[in-house]
């Protein structure tokens, strides 16, 4: 049900928001990242050069060993921080953690869209059926 409410989400995303997700899994991405669900420690880049921050960022990829579906920059002082969302994989998160995360994912959706997650479940099930 869970990716079934983040497809409706991007679906029924806003056109005037301000972050533009690419696609499904961009989405889950900048969700998890909204939801505080991401690698730790952040990466503290200390340079604004954008070739430099690329190099580096493609470096550490396959450090981190997931998928990466979505990557903010938060500028800093001395140069940027990364965030890079984990994945929200139930196995290795936990009953607790998985379900904690995904109340936040919700209620970012419910914020942005308008529209209770128990209505995107109510048309997920319509459209499985």
């Amino acid at each position: 049900m869970f990716w079934a409410v983040i497809k409706l989400a991007y679906d029924n995303w806003p056109n005037n928001h301000e972050f533009e997700p690419l696609g499904r899994d961009h989405l889950y991405g900048w969700l998890l990242i909204e939801a505080g669900y991401i690698h730790e420690p952040p990466i503290e880049i200390e340079s604004r050069n954008k070739d430099f921050v690329r190099d580096i960022i493609m470096a550490v990829f396959p450090a981190i060993k997931s998928k990466i579906h979505c990557i903010r920059f938060i500028p800093t002082a001395k140069g940027v921080r990364v965030l890079v969302p984990k994945s929200l994989d139930y196995k290795t998160a936990g009953k607790r953690q998985f379900e904690d995360v995904r109340s936040k994912v919700y209620q970012i959706i419910e914020d942005v869209l308008g529209v209770p997650v128990e209505t995107l479940k109510r048309e997920a099930r319509r459209e499985a059926a």
